[in-house]
């Protein structure tokens, strides 16, 4: 639903589904949900569910700068303060979002355009 939705309303950005993988140094390899390229420009959308708690910290630690990361509600449900921590955390606070269910594409649009 998000990719039809973005593809109708995203302001010039194309959108993949299959971006491949990222690998910021030779001992990590990440793998988005979603591509954006706009005017040469490369962005990437990782979406974190109730099921990626390690991985989000993991993320948290040492994010790629050309990396936008979107927190499912149900998440924080699961630990107590992960949303604390997210408030307080600067790369999420600059790059990240908080979605239910699925991403909203106005979100995602706003930390694309920045």
């Amino acid at each position: 639903m998000f990719l039809a939705y973005f593809r109708e309303h995203g302001e010039g950005w194309e959108i993949d589904d299959a971006p491949g993988y990222l690998s910021p140094d030779p001992q990590r390899v990440i793998f988005p949900d979603f591509q954006f390229t706009k005017d040469g420009r490369t962005r990437y959308l990782e979406l974190f569910h109730r099921w990626h708690a390690t991985a989000l910290n993991e993320r948290l630690a040492n994010p790629p700068e050309n990396l936008i990361i979107g927190v499912d509600r149900s998440l924080l449900k699961k630990d107590g303060v992960l949303k604390a921590k997210l408030e307080a955390d600067p790369f999420f606070q600059k790059c990240g979002f908080f979605f239910r269910d699925f991403p909203g594409t106005e979100n995602v649009l706003k930390l694309l355009n920045k």
